[in-house]
């Protein structure tokens, strides 16, 4: 057994979050690469995956022999070559099985690997790593950390040989040790042109950058970037402090200034390195105007970036260094860093205070630091006095004309009144922060301007325009290199891509960036984007992934913690989990500003819970305020006057004042219209919402079960039992047992309105067993008022527990549906969904639908083969040149002459793909897609039409074929 595996699999500290990201990637990745430098632990986090999964980890040679679902964990895997790793990759996928390798650079992986790059280690990790060391005094381990913070080997050297060494053992002698190990593990490497580069660089400021920006920096850099030495670049640059006090002296006022020559030279770098480059070398040659001058553009330019170690080291040593305006600029600029990593409130804000108490900043930073404290007021959710406090600060700037210092306030006053759902009140401050971004050359904030500006057209319900907002926002942060900022640009245009029903574009945004996070980001944002994910896997029906996603995103990572909470709430009432939903409920992190769209669905989660019986201990005085929230509960508590009263008023005017309300508005108009027993309008409603989901790509289970209503609505119950049971199976092979238990009602009451009672006891046995397994008593209810409805049918006398089932359930339908099968006195609000109910189950054949569409048999289309267009009755032509694959579909069916064509073999035919269950959803969009096109009235189609075993067929009396 390893080291590792004896000590009980622990990873190195600092690297516990690296162990359960991997492990994560492992559960959904073939092939797992683990990129890193010499000294960065990557050895000992594959000793302890492979210790974890009970398998052997090999040194920089291949196993033998690869079994049927082995792990492989192969370490210094760059060590096989390009073409034997990627025939053991092949060996290992082919196995069916999974391999996790350790490489020194992204470009040695094969295409098939999924990266992970381990990053350096903060200060509190590398602590760890010299605890434990007999002998080791806390200002020799103080000093230690100075020299060679967040790098393993060096950390792990240097506690070996302070153990063993005299009290009086100089720290100097150390420096010479660690220097030398680090010059030959890195620099000697490198070649004498990146040598040179970095001694220049370390004369001149006494810090290096990161490894990959130096493309292009001079000749060799570029050739060892492309030769695999990538990360050997990065461990000689995290270590540069040690190197400057071991081996290069203080640097002479000349070398300086030649230093600072070179650097203007050197525009490739990034300008936030240059220039705090040169304020060091400024304040190094006692020129405090421009040294500060140089901090400040530093500082703006490292905006939207990720801060490299490096970056802030050398923030950190200009603010002890230097005193007045440059040191509390670079004080204010390390407090703000600082930030990022710890997230402590209380400490920041006290940093900021003795900054300002001590009266040395000039009036640029005077103004960011106030706009500073105004953004912790908005981080502990004090959105009134924060947005005071940065108007305030917005004023004093524009005052001073800081266009700068205005538009940096004027951002987080944005995010504040968006938090605060201020919309109107934001969006002519969103419009000013751009303005005054682009007047004063800054980038990271225009980009900050354009996607605030997206956020509030989004939560107005206009995607299309803000996406023409995102877009070039992304270019922008790309030119740019802000790969903070592209991050959250990112993660936007997933959530949008995902609401606007285009999953794969999503999908590619996501993977973009994933490719950011791999180079090592702050875990905020990899907390966010996995909410991303987690909303649009809900969207789509895959509630297991949804599940799985936030279970791995820990409570701490994002910075919108309410977000999370309410789809862990939805993810849990999807799986029918009504008691684990109601308890995360009742502890939900409250929204600050109650938006109204966190406000409707606690209100639509709250509605579900109390129609179970469950009743959270939640403040309903927080519904008040959106009459649709009260309309969700009125529905809920089957208060029917009140609801259909409400209804109406909602539905003359909401569609007008708030468009992202209307799919919302449509499952309410379906539910109260139904209980009101109006089934023509409630069947008008399925029809939009179907529209609707069609256009999100809503998940296969919640399309077939709308159209499952509207059929057995319209009298065709026969068809409604098909889409019923394909509902229930495509719901629960994604884990949604909530609407797989709905469905099988649909089922159930399908059969009794056709007279099958063959195979309805297993359909109600299997009903009657999920209801139990997720402890829902008014799904149990309802289960048994269809029992009783078909013990009555048979002739037969109800069974007691069946009854009392019924009558002690939440559900009043259910109590109402047995009082009328029994000749009972029935609520006289319910009588019209009853007596529907009843001439369904009750009577021998299906209810006769005298508004029901009819259809004539005279040609409406005509297919233009050659020019691959669609000639509809009025006249108008659609081409469908450039929708290759809807047009397969249309040329299929047509040559199946009017026989119905399974799904599996149309999508196979049309799509050019394998078909499996998960992709039955895009063949259902496409469908959709195509009867929009070329269908009068897509919501009662009548020339693309489902066939009695669930296939597609063409109406061919109503097309021509030319």
């Amino acid at each position: 057994m390893s080291r590792i595996g004896a000590q009980g699999g622990a990873p190195p500290p600092g690297r516990e979050e690296d162990l359960r990201a991997i492990l994560t990637l492992l559960d959904e990745h073939r092939v797992v690469g683990v990129v890193a430098g010499r000294g960065m632990g990557r050895t000992i986090l594959l000793e302890t995956i492979a210790d974890l999964y009970g398998v052997p980890c090999f040194r920089g040679r291949p196993p033998e022999e690869v079994e049927v679902g082995d792990l492989v964990v192969l370490d210094d895997a760059q060590n096989l070559g390009r073409r034997a790793l990627g025939a053991l990759l092949r060996r290992v996928v082919e196995a069916d099985g999974r391999a996790l390798i350790a490489l020194y650079s992204v470009t040695q992986a094969p295409r098939r690997v999924k990266p992970y790059r381990l990053t350096t280690l903060g200060e509190e990790a590398s602590w760890g790593l010299l605890e434990g060391r007999r002998g080791l005094r806390t200002a020799q381990a103080s000093a230690v950390l100075l020299r060679c913070a967040g790098h393993p080997a060096l950390l792990r050297r240097a506690g070996r040989w302070l153990g063993r060494a005299r009290r009086d053992q100089k720290i100097e002698v150390l420096d010479k040790v660690l220097a030398g190990e680090v010059q030959g593990a890195y620099l000697e490497p490198l070649g004498s042109a990146a040598h040179r580069e970095a001694a220049l660089l370390a004369a001149a400021g006494g810090w290096l950058p990161d490894g990959l920006p130096l493309r292009g920096f001079t000749s060799g850099t570029g050739q060892l970037v492309e030769a695999g030495l990538a990360e050997r670049v990065d461990g000689a640059l995290v270590a540069s402090p040690l190197l400057l006090v071991a081996h290069w002296p203080e640097p002479t006022e000349a070398r300086r200034r030649t230093a600072l020559a070179e650097l203007r030279r050197r525009r490739v770098l990034d300008r936030s390195l240059v220039r705090l480059a040169e304020a060091h070398l400024f304040h190094g040659l006692g020129a405090p105007e421009e040294a500060l001058e140089a901090a400040r553009e530093a500082q703006r330019a490292s905006r939207g970036k990720v801060a490299s170690i490096v970056f802030q080291r050398a923030i950190e040593r200009l603010a002890l260094e230097a005193d007045g305006a440059l040191g509390a600029c670079a004080g204010l600029a390390s407090v703000a860093l600082a930030f990022g990593r710890h997230h402590d409130i209380r400490r920041t804000r006290g940093e900021i205070t003795a900054l300002q108490k001590e009266g040395a900043f000039a009036p640029p930073e005077h103004r960011e630091a106030e706009t500073f404290l105004g953004f912790l007021l908005l981080e502990e959710r004090k959105l009134e006095e924060a947005a005071l406090a940065l108007r305030q600060s917005a004023a004093r700037a524009a005052k001073e004309g800081d266009a700068y210092g205005e538009a940096y306030a004027l951002l987080w006053e944005v995010w504040a009144r968006i938090t605060g759902d201020e919309l109107q009140a934001a969006e002519p401050l969103a419009r000013r922060a751009a303005s005054l971004a682009r007047e004063c050359s800054a980038p990271a904030l225009e980009v900050r301007a354009l996607h605030v500006q997206a956020r509030i057209e989004a939560l107005e319900g206009e995607i299309d325009s803000a996406l023409r907002h995102l877009k070039p926002a992304l270019k922008l942060a790309r030119r740019h290199n802000l790969d903070d900022d592209q991050l959250i640009v990112l993660g936007t245009l997933a959530e949008l891509s995902g609401r606007q029903g285009r999953p794969s574009e999503a999908a590619d945004w996501l993977e973009a960036a994933d490719a950011i996070l791999a180079r090592g980001h702050p875990t905020q944002r990899r907390g966010n984007l996995a909410l991303t994910r987690a909303e649009i896997a809900l969207r789509r029906g895959h509630v297991r992934e949804a599940q799985r996603i936030l279970a791995s995103a820990a409570a701490g990572l994002s910075s919108m913690p309410w977000t999370k909470d309410q789809l862990e709430v939805e993810a849990s009432l999807a799986a029918a989990d009504y008691a684990g939903a109601a308890h995360l409920l009742a502890t939900a992190v409250p929204h600050p500003g109650r938006s109204r769209e966190w406000i409707r669905r606690r209100a639509a989660a709250l509605g579900v819970l109390q129609r179970e019986g469950l009743s959270p201990r939640i403040d309903l005085g927080e519904f008040e305020g959106d009459p649709l929230s009260v309309l969700m509960l009125h529905r809920a508590r089957a208060e029917l006057a009140e609801a259909g009263e409400l209804l109406e008023e909602l539905e003359s005017r909401l569609p007008r004042e708030d468009l992202s309300a209307l799919p919302l508005l449509h499952a309410e108009s379906i539910a109260v219209r139904l209980l009101q027993g109006r089934l023509r309008e409630a069947a008008e409603s399925v029809a939009l919402l179907r529209d609707h989901f069609a256009a999100e790509a809503a998940s296969t289970a919640a399309m077939l079960l709308l159209e499952g209503v509207v059929e057995l609505i319209r009298g065709r119950p026969a068809e409604a039992a098909r889409r019923a049971l394909r509902a229930h199976r495509a719901g629960m092979q994604l884990g949604q047992l909530r609407m797989g238990l709905f469905a099988l009602e649909l089922l159930a009451v399908a059969h009794l309105t056709l007279g099958r009672d063959r195979g309805l006891g297993t359909v109600l046995g299997r009903a009657r067993r999920l209801a139990d397994g997720a402890r829902s008593p008014a799904r149990c209810a309802r289960v048994a008022a269809l029992r009783v409805a078909r013990a009555l049918r048979r002739g037969e006398e109800p069974a007691t527990a069946d009854l009392r089932k019924v009558e002690k359930g939440p559900d009043a339908l259910a109590r109402a549906l047995c009082d009328g099968l029994l000749g009972r006195e029935v609520d006289a609000s319910l009588q019209p969904i009853v007596e529907a109910l009843q001439g369904m189950v009750a009577a021998s054949a299906p209810a006769s639908v005298p508004w029901a569409p009819e259809h004539a048999g005279t040609a409406e289309l005509e297919l233009r083969v050659a020019s691959r267009e669609v000639k509809l009755a009025g006249g108008r032509t659609v081409s469908f040149a450039r929708r290759r694959v809807l047009w397969r579909v249309l040329t299929e069916l047509m040559e199946a002459g009017g026989e119905a064509v399974e799904p599996e073999n149309l999508y196979t035919a049309a799509w050019q793909l394998p078909f499996n269950q998960s992709r039955l959803n895009s063949l259902y969009v496409g469908i959709r897609r195509l009867r929009l096109l070329v269908e009068p009235d897509p919501s009662a189609p009548r020339i693309i039409l489902v066939g009695p075993t669930g296939g597609y067929y063409l109406d061919t009396a109503r097309v021509e074929l030319r």
